[in-house]
């Protein structure tokens, strides 16, 4: 023994010249440098501790050839890994264990993993010497294997398929390549030549010298981005406390919105120049592939080589089985002759063993380039759809109004642009990969089983190509239904979108449930296509779930008739793993055609997007640079970029139809013959034949009647109007615009920065502004002065507030043309003049600056310098004041009438005093200043009461009732895999014993285990179980996720309709939207399939707890033998136990769906893990530490993933709310010029959303790694210990193959476990946040605790008594110990300033605020005793700010549809509106666009009044509801209602003091207290009085 162990070290030296041992000296020798780099690594460890840690790391891959030497120390592992297997067969097959064969390369393997590590650490930390020590060990080990090949060569190896000698080529070639890569190296960079000579190190990227910048991935090394080393840090910081948006730091300069918006921008322009606007959505698809198409090619590089190692696992299960099989067969006497047996390619790859690593590795390679394939499509997506997200903000900046106010497009279908139609084509990108890898994955899979089962497998290959047209017209059913699907989810944001909006008036008007109706009508008609559609997905799953078991059925039924051969445990479980292989893309196909049709849907619908019509004046250059074209710019409808473009709006001449933009030096604007629509389809223009200059640095009025075209004027100067004939010019291609829109346009931001707008501050000019727009009182009172937050749509402020603040932005900004659209018509006399006098007269006009102003204060024409007179769309009159009174000296009578009276008006302050315009109405934090609430975010483990919202929505019997269905399905499916184990092993030892069944019957002896017969009947019967059982199941959980999808979002939709406004005030419109939209279409679409795919394990692994009490014999059931001690044999449990096991598990604890996914998921897996257990219990000493390790893994990755998916949905919200910001405001953002930086800040915000996708996907692609590496280890691990049990024991081949089908399904099962957890936790991130929704505290729904006679009020009286009130219970009361009494019938003005509780006290009557102490009578009835819906629908009130909905003029003044058409007319007379409403061609029915767009505001104004005289209550309070009119108008009304509720209780906040000064009582308010209350004529006798003074100071 001695003897031979001397001569195995020092390679038989004494028979050196025999042939046998021509690699010993080289191998032996080849020590001596692994030896060496040893020794430096432990140098470089040593010196790497005394270092100490560094700053930072940058893990930029900055050497030359850094990914080749990658690549050829990975290809040298693998090297290495077979010529260890190789040297190990080689000495067990020779006379001696010669350890030459295997030991050095051994140490090859571990000196190839040291060099790695030690590259990596050199090049990471920029140390370029030290890479001399790997030149040297380059040289060493090459020289050495190149002398091994040299001998082996002459020793006569090269000949013979000797798997040592063309490892042994390969091992010396990658040496001499990285000793290449070494020397190009040192000669380039010179490194070792000292200071003087050597190069430099290079500069990291761009990206990595941003320190905020921490999304590695780009930038690492080839292993850690495949494995996604790099963000364990990050994990390890989620794991330890939830994460902030501040953890996730910048991305790469690559997934910026910026960077693809140009990107895609650029593309989409190129190829619209070159196909024409007829195909945008062929040039869309053009762009993709321009843009991210070679990129895409990669991923789908990775995705083939990842699905063509998918057929590893069954080759080698075939292969393995059939070493098992000859494993058995008794040895032949032949002895070992040869001195060393070197091993052969067939010997090599036929040996069991080799096998299982081969699988090993491939599963590993597969996992590696799979997930490297999803996260390069994902990475894409995820640019694809910021960037077309950009692309439609950017559109709809440029968007012309006819579009969104003509009906050709609303709101919602324009939000949903920006979040479905962009998410879909993600989507696309997400699966586009499958498009072409699943039928080449089935055609494979088909070609294997052909090799494998003969013709057998054609009969199976044409029951899939006949069922592939069915599934094929199925997933077009389906994409047909989506596309409806998005129609009818249009309609149904749309008609959220404008409740929402109009929530105030919905509330004051008492219409909840007619608003809330009609969403629900919307919802309804979607909930049928979704029903609908899961129908057909039922179908689509069934059809692919059954086809492979009825092909599986018919291969196995038709093999052994038609070949005559038993069917092999090989054959069948390799079979069984191919059709494994099948499910997967016949699941897939459905899916991908169901993902490309909406995808093709939604890229149309963008592509008609980007080509609707755009403003004429859509300019984008900055102030200060030359002239230019829209074709310079881009074509007709194209994009261009909008970055660092801040100043106001620019107008271009030459879009306006132009040749040349001079005018004269005393001429600003000149119109020409210009006919003017908001549609080029208009039959009737709007405006007609204008001749108009308006003259530089002068004052020009524009007057006229309501409905006379003065603010579309405006709107055909600022090019937001189609040009029919003629032209706009301007003196000069730098001229800016300035606008103040009639109704003032706010930012949820600051006062000041609303003020500022974008634009550096000046103090001197900002406090002259503020002065000048009488600013500075309000700033007193409000709780952070100027940086006092500005909810939405400037709730918090009142009317006049808003329009002031508007004004002072056009006052501040530095624009040559300022254009004022009726700002003085909100604001009392003292407020006007000062603002008129200080601000238009002043600061403008001591500028020089060009203003054009449209008023009803037509005593401020002698001021003006220009006077244009509107009349019906044309300009009546224009001239001075004096020209047009020597003109037309019957207007010039008739505007002195009219100054005469409003002299009269007294200095009332007529803003809106809302609720929020004192210190009292502004939020809890008065502190700071600020409205909006943070948006609330959970942390931690999703609350298991979020699960059961779920299951009680989709009703918890019905759930239980799924489960069970489940559960079922899987017990089938396990008994019908063992059966296939007997019947294979059977076929495979031929012995003629019989097989016992264990069943609720007893046990039954059955014919002979050859019978075919008998074997196909049991077989076919278990795969009928598992078809039908589908059915029931996805039938089941289809219906449960319909009613919890109706379910939630009505009691979302319940309960947001009767939330108080204090909600509304300090909540994001865009937040709410969100839940409405994404949140809810997770819940309708997703959700359900998360849930449907994890539940599918349970009773599956729930029949294989069962079967493992039956078969291990760790369990110590003696009524049954266990299957190995009598092989061929099986026994089964009653299904009846299983069952009832099942149901008393399941049914105590009442699990919800996300519980089931939890529980059912664990028990697949332990199907798995049992079913192997069953075959050999040597499995479950590696599997359960590994299972061990999952549940750790998927704790530690839930943990981040869950706060990532969070903040995801959170910073959704700012996205959707500063775009349907901007819709509300584009003309001013447009005039403006301030288009670049709104697109600034919504690409910071899509930057924001994509870094919480991209982090999270890519936390995603960490786990998904390391789950599938860790499931190739058990596949490794069942392979090696059902191996050893069939060599080293008697093992069934039967047993042996299910053993390793059941491995290559734990991999998976695992993964889709720890993921499903994952998802479902995920996706009820969104069930949160609805069911958040669901709990906001409502306003009081009590009924009414007093009887009302049915004519209550009959009176119209009001007694107020002690009245105090407040917006919420920590704000200070509004209105104070308030007593009055209005008479039955009287009319009352309400007088006082702002803040002084005016339109609190009219809210008080409406029960829109808290009356927290004191009472309110209305006919002596306490109003707190009455329903609030039983109130308020007998109140009438006219707001300030008109609303009208989307719907004909009918549906706007009676919703209800409880009035005649008479009746209608008859209001419609009595608001001046009879002959605007009489000239449309549709008449009652004429489309009303959404917001009321297509009429002006007055028009707007005058329908809310007739919409009021239509509900003939006894109590009508008016609001400053004719602060848009003009005074005639406004006269006519007055007189109007003063005639229509002659008997009725009027109570007015007055705007103009003529409107009062008759009336029958005046209350006039102070700082929440009433200070005066009388007669007018009383209180204008008391000298002293408040209300006197006002009348003396107008």
């Amino acid at each position: 023994m001695d003897d031979h162990l001397l001569q195995s070290l020092t390679c038989n030296f004494s028979s050196k010249n025999s042939p046998n041992h021509p690699t010993c000296l080289p191998e032996m020798l080849s020590c001596v440098p692994h030896a060496y780099i040893a020794l430096v690594a432990m140098v470089t460890g040593i010196a790497y501790c005394c270092r100490g840690k560094s700053d930072r790391v940058t893990p930029w891959s900055h050497y030359s050839g850094h990914t080749p030497r990658w690549l050829l120390s990975l290809l040298l592992l693998l090297c290495y890994m077979c010529s260890i297997g190789e040297g190990a067969i080689s000495a067990s097959n020779s006379e001696q264990p010669w350890p030459y064969l295997y030991v050095p390369s051994i140490l090859g393997l571990v000196s190839t993993l040291l060099s790695i590590v030690l590259y990596n650490a050199w090049e990471t930390g920029n140390y370029r010497v030290p890479l001399l020590s790997l030149l040297v060990y380059w040289l060493g080990i090459g020289g050495l294997q190149g002398w091994n090949v040299w001998r082996m060569v002459h020793a006569g190896f090269a000949g013979d398929l000797y798997l040592r000698f063309y490892v042994t080529i390969v091992v010396a070639a990658a040496y001499a390549l990285l000793l290449g890569i070494e020397l190009y190296l040192l000669l380039t960079k010179r490194y070792c030549c000292g200071s003087c000579c050597a190069v430099p190190p290079s500069l990291p990227p761009y990206d990595l010298q941003d320190r905020e910048m921490t999304f590695y991935q780009p930038f690492v090394n080839p292993v850690s981005m495949v494995t996604y080393w790099w963000l364990n840090g990050f994990l390890q910081l989620g794991y330890k406390r939830p994460l902030e948006m501040s953890d996730l730091g910048k991305l790469p300069k690559e997934h910026h919105a910026a960077v693809n918006h140009k990107l895609l921008g650029q593309a989409f322009n190129k190829h619209m120049n070159k196909w024409t606007t007829a195909h945008p959505a062929r040039s869309l698809w053009a762009s993709y592939i321009t843009v991210y198409g070679w990129r895409f090619f990669l991923g789908c590089l990775f995705q083939f080589v990842g699905s063509l190692l998918s057929f590893v696992g069954p080759i080698c299960i075939d292969r393995i089985v059939q070493y098992v099989e000859l494993s058995h067969v008794p040895p032949s006497n032949t002895t070992v002759t040869q001195d060393v047996s070197l091993v052969t390619f067939d010997t090599f790859i036929q040996n069991g063993f080799v096998l299982t690593v081969v699988l090993l590795v491939a599963l590993v390679t597969k996992a590696c380039c799979l997930h490297m394939a999803y996260y390069i499509v994902m990475r894409e997506g995820i640019n694809a759809k910021t960037g077309l997200q950009a692309m439609v903000y950017e559109k709809t900046l440029r968007l012309s109004s006819a579009a969104l106010t003509g009906g050709t497009m609303t709101t919602g279908e324009v939000i949903n642009h920006l979040s479905i139609d962009a998410g879909n084509i993600m989507d696309f990108f997400f699966f586009i990969f499958y498009l072409w890898s699943a039928p080449i994955t089935l055609v494979v899979a088909m070609v294997l089983l052909y090799l494998s089962l003969g013709e057998a497998a054609l009969a199976g290959a044409g029951l899939m190509i006949v069922m592939a047209p069915v599934q094929w017209y199925l997933a077009m059913k389906m994409g047909r239904l989506q596309k409806e699907t998005l129609e009818q989810t249009d309609q149904r944001i749309k008609k959220s979108n404008e409740m929402l909006q109009a929530m105030k008036l919905i509330k004051l008007y008492a219409w909840e449930d007619i608003f809330s109706d009609m969403v629900q009508g919307a919802r309804r008609k979607e909930l049928k296509v979704l029903l609908k559609g899961a129908l057909y997905g039922i179908c689509v799953t069934f059809i692919t779930r059954a086809t492979p078991i009825l092909t599986t059925l018919l291969t196995f039924s038709l093999y052994t008739l038609i070949t005559d051969e038993a069917l092999t445990a090989g054959k069948a479980f390799s079979s069984l793993a191919l059709f494994n292989i099948l499910e997967g893309p016949l699941m897939v196909l459905p899916m991908v055609t169901r993902v490309t049709v909406n995808a093709v849907v939604s890229n149309r619908r963008l592509g008609k997007y980007f080509v609707a019509p755009e403003v004429d004046s859509t300019d984008l250059e900055p102030r200060g640079e030359s002239s230019y074209t829209r074709r310079e710019l881009s074509f007709e409808n194209g994009f261009s970029s909008l970055e660092d473009q801040r100043n106001p709006l620019v107008i271009n001449a030459s879009l306006l139809g132009s040749e040349t933009f001079e005018l004269n030096d005393n001429t600003a604007i000149q119109v020409e013959d210009g006919t003017f629509a908001w549609d080029l389809e208009s039959k009737q223009p709007i405006l007609t034949n204008l001749h108009i200059t308006i003259p530089k640095g002068k004052l020009t009025f524009i007057v006229g009647s309501v409905g006379s075209g003065k603010s579309s004027l405006l709107n055909a100067i600022l090019g937001e109007m189609t040009t029919i004939t003629g032209s706009v010019r301007f003196a000069s291609a730098q001229d800016s615009i300035a606008y103040a829109a009639q109704k003032p346009w706010l930012l949820n931001a600051s006062l000041k920065d609303n003020i500022l707008f974008g634009s550096p501050m000046d103090r001197g000019r900002y406090s002259a502004v503020i002065s000048a727009c009488a600013l500075q009182p309000d700033l007193d009172i409000l709780p952070a002065g100027e940086e006092t937050e500005i909810g939405e749509k400037g709730i918090n402020l009142s009317g006049g507030q808003k329009q002031r603040v508007s004004v002072a932005r056009a006052l501040y900004s530095t624009a040559d043309i300022v254009i004022l659209d009726d700002p003085l018509s909100a604001l009392d006399v003292h407020v006007g003049t000062q603002l008129f006098e200080e601000g238009i007269m002043g600061l403008l006009a001591a500028e020089g600056r060009t203003v054009v102003l449209v008023t009803h204060k037509l005593q401020l024409l002698p001021q003006a310098d220009l006077i244009l007179v509107m009349k019906e769309g044309k300009v009546a009159h224009q001239g001075t004041l004096q020209e047009i009174s020597l003109a037309s000296p019957h207007l010039f009578e008739q505007w002195k009438d009219e100054w005469d009276e409003q002299e009269e008006e007294e200095e009332e302050d007529t803003k809106k005093d809302e609720k929020k315009d004192k210190k009292d109405e502004d939020e809890k934090e008065t502190k700071d200043g600020k409205l909006m609430t943070q948006e609330d975010r959970e942390t931690g483990m999703v609350k298991v009461k979020v699960y059961f919202t779920y299951a009680y929505a989709g009703g918890i019997l019905l759930v239980i009732a799924a489960m069970l269905a489940q559960v079922t399905l899987r017990g089938f499916a396990v008994a019908r895999d063992f059966w296939l184990s007997d019947w294979s092993s059977a076929a495979s030892s031929q012995n003629g014993s019989q097989l016992e069944i264990s069943s609720m019957f007893g046990e039954i002896e059955h014919p002979n285990v050859t019978d075919v017969e008998y074997y196909l009947i049991g077989y076919a019967s278990l795969s009928g179980g598992v078809i039908l059982m589908t059915l029931v199941g996805a039938l089941l959980f289809v219906y449960v996720s319909y009613q919890a999808a109706k379910n939630l979002h009505r009691g979302m939709l319940d309960n947001i309709v009767r939330a108080p406004m204090r909600f509304f005030d300090t909540t994001p419109l865009g937040r709410i939207i969100n839940r409405f939209s994404s949140d809810t279409q997770i819940i309708d679409q997703k959700i359900s399939p998360s849930i449907m795919s994890v539940v599918s394990g349970t009773l599956q692994c729930l029949a294989a707890v069962v079967v493992n009490d039956v078969v291990t014999p760790w369990f110590h059931i003696p009524a049954l033998p266990t299957p190995w001690s009598r092989p061929g044999s099986l026994y089964l449990p009653s299904l009846s136990f299983s069952l009832s096991v099942s149901v008393d598990f399941v049914f105590p604890q009442k699990i919800s769906p996300s519980i089931m996914s939890v529980l059912s998921g664990t028990l697949q897996c332990l199907a798995a893990v049992v079913v192997n257990a069953v075959v050999t219990p040597w499995f479950l000493i590696p599997a359960l530490p590994i299972i061990g390790f999952y549940f750790f893994m998927q704790k530690y990755f839930r943990a981040s993933s869950r706060e990532l998916q969070r903040l995801e949905s959170i910073s959704k919200s700012p996205v959707l709310a500063s775009f349907t910001e901007v819709l509300g405001g584009l003309q001013t953002v447009r005039s403006y010029k301030e288009q670049g930086r709104f697109s600034q800040q919504f690409q910071g915000n899509l930057d924001s959303t994509a870094r919480t996708f991209m982090w999270l996907n890519t936390a995603n692609r960490w786990l998904g790694v390391r789950l599938d590496l860790i499931g190739s280890v058990i596949v490794f691990a069942a392979a090696l210990s059902s191996l050893l049990a069939a060599v080293l024991g008697n093992l069934a081949p039967g047993l042996v193959g299910l053993s390793l089908t059941y491995a290559l399904s734990v991999s998976g099962y695992l993964n889709w476990l720890v993921r499903s957890l994952a998802d479902v936790e995920m996706k009820m991130n969104a069930l949160e946040r609805v069911k958040h929704y669901t709990e906001v505290q409502t306003e009081p729904r009590e009924d009414t605790t007093v009887a009302l006679p049915p004519t209550w009020p009959s009176r119209g009286e009001v007694r107020v008594s002690g009245l105090s009130t407040r917006y919420a219970a920590d704000l200070e009361p509004v209105l104070m110990n308030v007593s009055v009494i209005f008479k039955g019938g009287e009319k009352v003005g309400i007088c006082g300033r702002t803040g002084s509780g005016k339109s609190s006290l009219t809210l008080s009557l409406f029960r829109m605020i808290d009356n927290f102490a004191g009472k309110i009578y209305i006919d002596d009835v306490d109003i707190s005793k009455i329903g609030l819906h039983a109130l308020r629908s007998k109140l009438s009130i006219i707001p300030q700010d008109p609303v009208l909905f989307a719907g004909t003029i009918r549906f706007n003044l009676d919703p209800l549809d409880s009035r005649s058409d008479q009746e209608l007319w008859d209001a419609l007379a009595a608001a001046q509106l009879k002959g605007v409403v009489s000239d449309l061609p549709e008449g009652l029915d004429s489309v009303v666009s959404e917001g009321g767009e297509n009429f002006s505001v007055g028009q707007r104004q005058l329908f809310c009044l007739a919409r009021a005289f239509l509900r003939k209550t006894k109590v009508l309070i008016m609001d400053e509801a004719t602060a848009s009119l003009d005074l005639e108008t406004d006269s006519v009304l007055q007189s109007a209602v003063t005639t229509a509720f002659a008997d009725r209780t009027v109570i007015t906040i007055a705007h103009r003091l003529s409107t009062i000064l008759d009336y029958d009582h005046i209350l006039v308010l102070k700082d929440g207290r009433v200070m005066e209350n009388g007669s007018p004529q009383e209180l204008l006798d008391d000298t002293n009085s408040l209300f006197s003074a006002l009348v003396k100071g107008s």
